[in-house]
């Protein structure tokens, strides 16, 4: 009796050290490795695992920490989601196998790895359980015939506290990664929208957009691809991240049918199975470098109900960042939205230098107008004076091949005023 409450105390100074842990922020790895090193001490299970559920790819489990066996290096190695693992998983139940060796474990694992569990005799397998959820299973395993697998076996309640207290820390840690992830996006967003304010050219504004949500979302692929005003059925891509196919500068695309949808509902899409969307039809050189999207989203470029073109972003599936990304959907609209406002200033921009340039030219035309045509006109008179004053035939010649310079260039300065000046005016 007395050797069992020394094991629970030791039990629950464990799990209050794991506590404890709540107060700072989660170092999932580090924590999920401190739990498996705890529990194989107290319980003295020669191996201990922990698998988290991905749910990104719900068909396999990570294994998030590994003690004992001298399998520690395969902590992170991904695993199928089978066997008894899948069973706590689906029943949020612990299950009990009197010999690993003989019973439904996983298979799809290392060779020396299945070599070393093999050695097993006992195993216990119990839930991380969180709210309304399973976040993964806790597993511990003693040697057959080993001392301590009678008395560890039978504490499956005191592992069930420890691994409830680990379930809390993956939600810890989750919803830590949340707050910062939210967080990176608004530092990012302030960011681009003061970098935007002070880029002013077309390419290199959505070469920021394209860049700084990579970097935010962790997409794979991201392109802005801009309307063609004069071609119903065309458009042209401004920048496309993520290719290694090389992309020549306004690369010419057919609208596809996705786009047209887009641009004309001024609607979002967002698919998690991108590739058999209805209507996507990538160019042909891209197809096979967009085969692997899982999570795609297409965001129109909308200000003042004026589309602009599309933002395009996607996810390989697979990708660590494609469930939280299939939540920031609001997140992608806001760089689309500050990407369109980039682009209105770029056309703002052009056509008040247009307005200038005309100001400018209307300024010229009026000036030579006003001035040097007078002045022509008052030298071909003064020099038409001249010429009846003259007795000499020679200078009476030179005078009028001069007059009739002067009135060459007359006209001439008059056909450029009526080109350079925009409202047409007379002279």
């Amino acid at each position: 009796m007395l050797e069992q409450e020394r094991r629970h105390r030791h039990w629950f100074e464990s799990a209050f050290e794991i506590t404890r842990l709540l107060r700072h922020d989660i170092d999932q790895p580090a924590a999920m490795r401190l739990v498996a090193e705890r529990v194989r001490a107290l319980s003295g299970a020669a191996y201990t695992a922990i698998e988290v559920v991905d749910p990104s790819d719900p068909a396999s489990v990570v294994c998030e920490a590994v003690s004992g066996l001298g399998l520690d290096h395969y902590s992170g190695a991904r695993l199928a989601r089978e066997g008894i693992t899948a069973a706590v998983l689906d029943t949020g139940d612990p299950r009990f196998v009197e010999a690993v060796a003989r019973d439904d474990w996983p298979v799809s694992i290392a060779a020396d790895w299945s070599a070393a569990l093999s050695t097993l005799g006992r195993a216990v397998c119990v839930p991380l359980r969180g709210p309304g959820e399973v976040y993964g299973t806790l597993v511990a395993g003693w040697q057959e015939y080993s001392a301590g697998a009678d008395p560890g076996a039978g504490e499956i309640a005191l592992l069930q506290m420890v691994a409830d207290q680990a379930a809390l820390l993956l939600g810890k840690a989750r919803a830590q990664s949340t707050r910062v992830r939210h967080e990176r996006w608004i530092e990012g967003t302030s960011e681009m929208a003061r970098l935007l304010l002070s880029k002013v050219d077309r390419d290199d504004a959505m070469r920021v957009v394209a860049q700084q949500l990579r970097g935010l979302s962790g997409a794979d692929f991201v392109g802005v691809t801009l309307l063609d005003p004069t071609d119903a059925d065309q458009a042209f891509v401004v920048v496309f991240e993520g290719l290694d196919v090389a992309i020549s500068p306004d690369r010419r695309v057919p609208r596809e049918d996705l786009v047209r949808r887009v641009v004309e509902s001024r609607q979002r899409l967002v698919s998690t199975d991108w590739t058999h969307q209805a209507g996507y039809q990538p160019p042909a050189e891209w197809a096979e470098a967009l085969l692997t999207i899982g999570l795609g989203m297409l965001v129109p470029l909308v200000v003042d109900d004026e589309v602009f073109g599309v933002l395009f972003a996607a996810w390989r599936r697979g990708s660590p960042h494609e469930q939280a990304a299939a939540n920031e959907a609001g997140q992608v609209q806001t760089f689309a939205d500050l990407a369109a406002i980039a682009l209105q200033r770029v056309r703002a921009q052009g056509d008040r230098e247009h307005l200038i340039l005309l100001k400018e030219r209307n300024r010229i035309a009026l000036e030579l107008n006003d001035a040097v045509i007078q002045r022509l006109f008052a030298a071909g008179l003064s020099l038409e004076s001249a010429r009846g004053l003259c007795a000499q035939d020679q200078v009476r010649q030179r005078i009028t091949t001069t007059i009739a310079d002067l009135d060459e260039t007359n006209r001439e300065i008059r056909s450029a005023i009526f080109k350079v000046r925009p409202d047409g005016a007379d002279d």
